[in-house]
């Protein structure tokens, strides 16, 4: 869905119950979601020059430290060495 409107994407995803993984910093900062009955995003805060198997291994390994159940509504931010929830 690259290059749709962030309420596009984020429609499609709560339509589905899908957990939205995105690079968007727009999900982060943006409140829009915050009150939407979603199945979590995923923020990755990650640079650019790091090889795309490096992202994707931070990605599951903070997947795996959140318990599923609590993913409903919530907004993580993964970054090297760190993960944020709200």
């Amino acid at each position: 869905m690259r290059g749709r409107p962030d309420s596009v994407v984020f429609g499609y995803a709560v339509e589905h119950r899908l957990t939205l993984i995105t690079r968007d910093l727009g999900f982060a900062t943006s409140q829009d979601w915050q009150f939407a009955n979603h199945a979590g995003i995923i923020v990755v805060r990650i640079p650019n020059e790091v090889s795309i198997s490096t992202i994707k291994g931070i990605v599951i390994e903070a997947i795996r430290k959140i318990p599923c159940d609590r993913l409903d509504g919530l907004l993580v931010i993964v970054e090297p060495n760190r993960i944020r929830m709200r």
